[in-house]
């Protein structure tokens, strides 16, 4: 008989068995909790990773955005033209619109009104998606037509990636640092070298075209004849009173005062025959415009009133000025075909005249060649609209310039390789005259009318009714 003290082989086996079922028992709840810990670091892993490629706008500038014919483009496509344009605007100095002045740009473009129906954003994205289709519908044609270029893109990838190289490390950037800055990280080398070689495939197949058309003597005199007004200029004094010159208020007893000014100038004008110095005793702004283009300037009121064929030397007229501020008086005396031969000239702009002549002293002591003038520009002009060109402007239309700089240039003695130095309200230029075109301004105008009307027939064979179809990407663009 066993005893209570005895051991119990069932009673100790039972035991044992329990023992091991609650280790396994615990075994399986580490192993569950493992797995927890690891499922946990797994999904704050693929978080972050996530987090990351969101933060470099991988997905984003890959989005798909733009639909233009037969291919589609993605935000970052969109993003190189956007960009290039906003960056365009901001240094354009020509820009008689003052962009760059209008944009706060410590705020967001989609929280600023352009003035042109939208947010500046709208306005630069709608210009990006023009230009990119501009571009990718030519380039679609040129492979459809099995045109190549690849000299032509290896030549631009090389020229760009230097320039930006170059620019990049002026600025204390690397290569990959600077274009991050250009655009926001929307564009990378691979997304800009694409955009440039479809560019420069489009220009190369335009270009390809355009040295196919010919334009004869006859179509430019028919075309001349056919457009005249195009091809010439009005000669005409005008005086603006406003409201908006020395105050702020805009009311209507503002408005009629300058009425009031503007009918008081013709009256006293009858009497006393001087425009300009009746203006000035009223206190309205003068000017004389002695070569107002038609296609240039005044395509609208007054242009309509300046290139009627009923206006004769002495027709006045009183006019509201655009903005609703005032008015302004027009004095006519003639329109002409613009029959004078355009220049091109090379300056050297610089603040002080010691400067201008030791700048000339120097050419006129070297080998007085235009490459060496160039060269001087570049290095030394404080013009920047020309002075990347070595300071070039060719063909130079009467009016195009101050009068001291256009007296200088269409001196009719003037002659290739003169040299000298103007002064105008803008500084001191040394001059180098170029050349004087062989042929009149309106021929070189109607022809250059007559090639563009062909170009634009060839581009309506292939994207006439093509529109562009923004997807879901654009929202990342910019």
């Amino acid at each position: 008989m066993s005893t209570e003290n005895e051991k119990n082989p069932r009673r100790e086996a039972g035991s044992v068995y329990e023992k091991r079922q609650r280790k396994e028992a615990e075994r399986k709840k580490e192993l569950r909790k493992g797995r927890l810990y690891a499922l946990a670091f797994c999904l704050i892993g693929v978080l972050a990773l996530a987090l990351a490629v969101w933060n470099s706008k991988l997905i984003q500038r890959n989005a798909p955005a733009l639909k233009v014919g037969s291919e589609t483009y993605t935000a970052g496509d969109v993003s190189y033209f956007f960009w290039n344009i906003y960056s365009n605007a901001m240094t354009d100095e020509s820009d008689t619109s003052y962009i760059r002045y209008r944009i706060d740009t410590s705020k967001s473009l989609r929280s600023q009104d352009s003035g042109y129906g939208g947010t500046w954003y709208d306005y630069f994205e709608n210009i990006a998606v023009s230009s990119l289709s501009a571009y990718a519908l030519r380039a679609q044609q040129a492979k459809a037509s099995g045109f190549e270029a690849a000299a032509e893109e290896d030549a631009a990838v090389a020229e760009a990636t230097a320039a930006l190289k170059a620019t990049a490390e002026a600025g204390g950037y690397t290569s990959a640092g600077y274009l991050k800055s250009l655009y926001r990280s929307m564009v990378t080398q691979k997304t800009l070298e694409r955009n440039i070689r479809m560019c420069a495939l489009a220009d190369a197949y335009t270009q390809s075209f355009r040295n196919t058309v010919t334009v004869t003597d006859e179509q430019i005199a028919q075309e001349g004849r056919d457009n005249a007004d195009l091809y010439s200029y009005v000669d005409f004094e005008y005086a603006a009173f406003s409201t908006s010159a020395d105050s702020a208020d805009t009311s209507a007893a503002s408005v009629e005062s300058a009425k009031a000014s503007a009918d008081m100038l013709l009256e006293r004008y009858r009497t006393s025959g001087s425009f300009e110095a009746v203006t000035e005793d009223l206190g309205g702004y003068y000017q004389h415009v002695k070569y107002g283009r038609y296609a240039t300037y005044y395509s609208s009121d007054p242009g309509a009133w300046l290139f009627d064929d009923a206006r004769k030397d002495g027709d006045t007229s009183v006019e509201p000025l655009a903005d609703g501020t005032g008015y302004y008086v027009i004095l006519f005396h003639g329109k002409h075909l613009s029959d004078f031969h355009p220049v091109s000239v090379r300056h050297i702009l610089v603040s002080d005249e010691e400067r201008a002549k030791t700048l000339l002293q120097s050419f006129e002591s070297g080998d007085r060649t235009e490459t060496s003038f160039a060269a001087l520009a570049t290095a030394n002009s404080i013009d920047s609209g020309s002075s990347a060109d070595g300071g070039l402007y060719a063909n130079l239309y009467l009016g195009d310039t101050v009068e001291p700089f256009e007296n200088w240039c269409f001196d009719p003695a003037r002659k290739p390789g003169d040299t000298g130095i103007v002064q105008t309200d803008y500084g001191y230029h040394v001059m180098y005259f170029v050349e004087t075109n062989e042929r009149l301004a309106w021929q070189i105008g109607a022809q250059t009318t007559l090639e563009m009307n062909a170009y634009n027939d060839w581009l309506a064979t292939f994207s006439s009714g093509v529109e562009p179809a923004k997807l879901s990407g654009m929202r990342y663009v910019g």
